[in-house]
């Protein structure tokens, strides 16, 4: 069999298609065409040195629907293959198909597999292990469900020649599901998926099946409708084939949909129409495809009409009258809007639509409410009652760290404002149920649970939010309020926009920065470098940034009373007052996690090896990232190593200690400004800078310290740290001034001025 690849692209994708390519290529298989339907010219050396064809199709007009009728015009294969250009296909899937394909099931599916994963990443796991699949999308199981028996075997007039034709045998090896007349409703959402399906292309042909050309958004319903109608039986692999890249990043690389937005349901409407005018009235698929139309616009219509404009609205409306018309009416008395919406909209009757939809939004919550045992009502009230509440206008509300600390650069400006407008505010401070007795007593001050009733009616009426980190995502900015994001450091590693590959927990994590920062009115710089990093790393405008350095290193600046508070420090902490004291502050890693915002970490650092050279002048202090959710037990190193990852100051461990292990954290920008020795454990600085995150700076050349891989480097680094300071104090006298330049003990006063003058 002859296979013909279809990628319909624009110009855009071309450094996605050198990926495609190589992925076919890997194939080892020369039984395939592929025709790319781009009306932009190929690099010339793309088709050099194959052993596939490989044809650019031309097309008009500019829509994916004409691109993939163009190449099938032009498709010379038994079989169409549609692979879109972010997409891959897995290892020895073509192999799979040979076999299945002997049999002429007219309509296969190779089982799509969404992730997050770039594709270059994909590439580079699977030239090392060919069975490798990337994290999922859904975290689904795979190869847990069981094959369905082919009908011949659990026929009682079973035909036992079919162990010599091979059917059976063709069947056990390559592991495909049958479904035979696909019309449930779980079946019709897979149907309507195009990348990765395999059709027969003489019944393409024979039956004129073709896309709709108008639509530029949606526009497979009507070929798919077609093709599934004409069959009795369609097939999927078992194991994932096709491999869909799911775009994570919406500003520099949007996918279609991500393109159009809300406005794109209207696109959404007319292609499900388009599906539904091909099929015979009262079919079975028509049914079927009714069922499913109705429960998609039940679950997601409402939430994006509001998304719409009034005239954006009224062309939906006009166009889903339309489509309802296409829908038994029978069917919609069966679905959650019945004749309430539905029928309404069927009619032309489009006044009040908007409630109706508001308080079909509104049922739904109250149902997941209920379905989750009362979690997410205080977000409900917050959404729809507490946000019309007036703002009070002499009101703050303070978090740092996700209420895990009453610290950082929110502390700094709490206390400068308590010092110098002791009557003029009322202070809020944001904490977690267990740290809720750490918070602050200064006079004027309440602190609140996160996610209790008094935070959610904070978060609504505060005239100022001050956060270190990122406020929810449901979070409402009202219009005549302020949000100061503080930020909680200068960068090393990439952030946001400049990763290439987000594999942490969350995929979504771009977009829902980029929702989240449209929301601060001002984000607090350290230094010309961050400025600069803020403003692509966050796609934030650097008219909004304050040139102020970080007010929570204003501690460290003022060198009066230090001695006094270091001795209170360690006393505090039980730390021997006769032993120096080394910071390790490491940070997280991306691919090590329970979940969102839950990280794992292991101790690589030899506390052991440490303690037996270095026990009888130092003590150690390790403090973890605020992410990582595993308690390390320092019970065997007692006397030698403290956990101190719970302890709200860090400033305060920065005055403490003599000297700094870390890794990719930023805490050694603040650290600099004491001057003390920074050493950086970078055990696995080649998979962290090429796999995870990358750099910002050259490790190699601008540290103002040395690398080190070994627990043994670091002890001989130690016992030597005098020659090592000579060695390296123009980079730290370099690095100091590039990065600490602004740090000059007021950033607490600058940032107060800036945000609250004549307020």
């Amino acid at each position: 069999m002859i296979f013909s690849i279809i990628t319909p692209c624009i110009k855009a994708d071309i450094a996605k298609l050198k990926t495609l390519r190589q992925n076919l290529i890997d194939q080892n298989s020369d039984q395939f065409e592929w025709l790319i339907a781009l009306n932009s010219p190929l690099p010339p050396v793309f088709s050099k040195g194959l052993k596939f064809n490989i044809h650019r199709v031309s097309f008009s007009p500019q829509q994916p629907g004409a691109a993939r009728n163009a190449a099938i015009q032009q498709a010379t294969g038994d079989y169409l293959v549609f692979i879109d250009a972010d997409d891959l296909i897995l290892p020895n899937t073509f192999h799979k198909l040979q076999a299945i394909t002997r049999q002429h099931y007219p309509l296969i599916d190779l089982n799509e597999y969404p992730t997050y994963e770039p594709g270059t990443v994909c590439l580079a796991n699977y030239a090392q292990q060919p069975d490798w699949l990337p994290r999922n999308t859904q975290n689904r199981h795979l190869l847990t469900r069981p094959l369905n028996l082919i009908s011949l075997l659990i026929n009682s007039q079973f035909d036992h020649s079919v162990f010599q034709r091979g059917e059976l045998r063709n069947w056990l090896t390559n592991k495909f599901l049958i479904y035979d007349h696909p019309t449930d409703e779980s079946s019709i959402g897979l149907l309507l998926k195009l990348p990765g399906k395999v059709i027969l292309r003489k019944m393409v042909i024979d039956y004129h099946l073709t896309f709709s050309e108008t639509n530029p958004v949606y526009a497979n319903s009507q070929f798919l409708m077609q093709s599934a109608g004409l069959t009795n039986q369609y097939v999927k692999l078992q194991v994932p084939g096709y491999l869909r890249i799911k775009h994570n990043d919406p500003i520099n690389d949007p996918s279609l949909h991500q393109k159009w937005g809300a406005p794109r349901w209207l696109y959404k409407l007319s292609d499900y129409e388009d599906g539904l005018k091909v099929l015979p009235n009262h079919s079975p698929l028509k049914q079927a495809l009714g069922h499913h139309i109705l429960r998609v616009l039940n679950r997601r219509l409402p939430h994006s009409y509001q998304k719409l404009t009034r005239s954006q609205q009224r062309r939906l409306l006009i166009e889903l009258a339309n489509l309802l018309n296409q829908i038994p009416g029978d069917q919609l008395t069966s679905h959650q809007l019945k004749h309430s919406i539905f029928t309404k909209i069927k009619r032309h009757h489009f006044q009040h639509v908007g409630k109706s939809f508001s308080r079909l939004i509104y049922h739904q919550q109250w149902q997941k409410i209920r379905q989750h045992r009362g979690r997410g009502f205080l977000r409900l009230i917050y959404h729809r009652f507490l946000i019309k509440l007036p703002i009070r206008p002499h009101v703050i509300l303070y978090e740092s760290f996700l209420g895990r600390n009453y610290s950082d650069s929110p502390k700094a400006i709490y206390q400068y404002l308590l010092k110098h407008y002791p009557q003029k505010y009322t202070h809020v401070w944001v904490m977690n149920q267990e740290k809720i007795n750490q918070g602050p007593k200064g006079p004027h001050t309440k602190v609140v649970k996160r996610f209790g009733w008094r935070y959610m009616y904070y978060l609504a009426v505060s005239k100022y939010q001050i956060f270190n980190m990122r406020q929810p995502s449901w979070f409402i900015k009202r219009a005549q309020t302020i949000f100061v994001e503080t930020w909680h450091g200068t960068p090393l590693k990439h952030l946001v926009f400049d990763i290439d590959n987000i594999t942490s927990a969350n995929p979504r994590y771009k977009a829902i920065f980029y929702h989240q920062s449209r929301q601060w009115d001002y984000l607090i710089t350290a230094n010309q470098f961050s400025v600069d990093t803020f403003h692509h790393a966050f796609k934030f405008p650097r008219q909004k940034m304050l040139h102020s350095g970080y007010p929570r290193n204003d501690a460290l600046v003022a060198k009066n009373q230090q001695s006094r508070r270091i001795t209170q420090i360690k006393k505090k902490l039980g730390i021997p007052s006769n032993k120096k004291v080394i910071l390790y502050a490491p940070t997280w890693r991306d691919d090590q996690y329970f979940g969102p915002g839950k990280y794992k970490f292991h101790l690589i650092l030899n506390l052991k090896k440490l303690q037996a050279t270095l026990g009888n002048d130092y003590v150690i202090l390790v403090r973890t990232h605020y992410f990582i959710a595993n308690q390390l037990d320092l019970s065997h190193y007692s006397g030698f190593a403290y956990n101190v990852s719970d302890y709200n100051e860090i400033a305060d461990l920065y005055l403490i200690s003599d000297l700094l292990i870390t890794d990719y954290s930023s805490v050694f920008f603040d650290y600099a400004i004491l001057g003390k020795p920074i050493l950086f454990f970078i055990y696995d600085y080649q998979k962290y800078a090429d796999n995870l995150r990358g750099f910002y700076l050259d490790m190699q050349k601008d540290l103002p310290g040395p690398l080190l891989k070994t627990t043994e480097e670091v002890i001989s680094t130690i016992q030597d740290l005098p020659a090592v300071e000579r060695r390296y104090l123009l980079k730290y006298v370099n690095f100091s001034d590039r990065f600490n330049a602004w740090e000059k003990g007021n950033a607490a006063k600058k940032v107060v001025t800036k945000i609250f003058k004549d307020r």
